[in-house]
């Protein structure tokens, strides 16, 4: 899990130039190395390079059209003889079936966040059809094989793989390989 995902919300106003909680109260006092993210409306912004600054994307390419990617499942969810004719690759106790995107996958992060993927088509030879991204491939794949599953949805970030030098790696390794400079910023600025 990652350590910074569980978060807590704390509602804020300006007054007289400094932080104050919403309901008057001082700010609960926090380690000396914390740090969060301010969210605010951007009219109250008052100085426009502000304003770009913290608006501006960067987008890259995170894989090329015609790669293959698998989706993992999860057996406990598969009833027996669900998915055997699809000849799935078993690689270390998982399940996965492959997909090809056809074309490029883009990734883009707004400021400092978490990156996120573009919409990708996606072509799934198991199930002879086509996907408009990899979370739609995700959830199809999911309805068909993970029947006992109560909801068909995932992070494909954790669910999705790409294969390197023999090994199934998670799209989120990659993803922070690209954006881990970034990150590694949160606290130091």
């Amino acid at each position: 899990m990652d350590r910074f995902e569980r978060t807590i919300s704390i509602p804020i106003k300006f007054e007289n130039g400094s932080v104050i909680c919403a309901d008057g109260n001082p700010i609960p006092k926090l380690s000396e190395s914390a740090y969060g993210e301010l969210i605010i409306p951007s009219i109250f912004l008052e100085e426009k390079e502000d304003i770009e600054k913290y608006q501006q994307q960067d987008e890259k390419l995170f894989f090329n059209n015609q790669e293959t990617l698998y989706i993992e499942l999860n057996p406990k969810y598969i009833p027996e003889n669900n998915i055997y004719d699809t000849n799935p690759i078993s690689f270390n106790g998982k399940l996965f079936i492959p997909i090809t995107i056809k074309e490029n996958l883009r990734i883009f992060s707004r400021y400092r966040k978490k990156a996120k993927l573009r919409p990708c088509k996606c072509f799934i030879p198991a199930l002879n059809t086509n996907a408009i991204s990899l979370n739609h491939a995700y959830t199809l794949i999911s309805e068909k094989y993970e029947i006992k599953r109560r909801s068909h949805t995932g992070n494909v970030f954790n669910f999705c793989y790409f294969k390197t030098s023999g090994k199934f790696v998670k799209l989120d390794e990659k993803r922070n390989e690209l954006f881990m400079e970034e990150w590694e910023g949160l606290g130091s600025k």
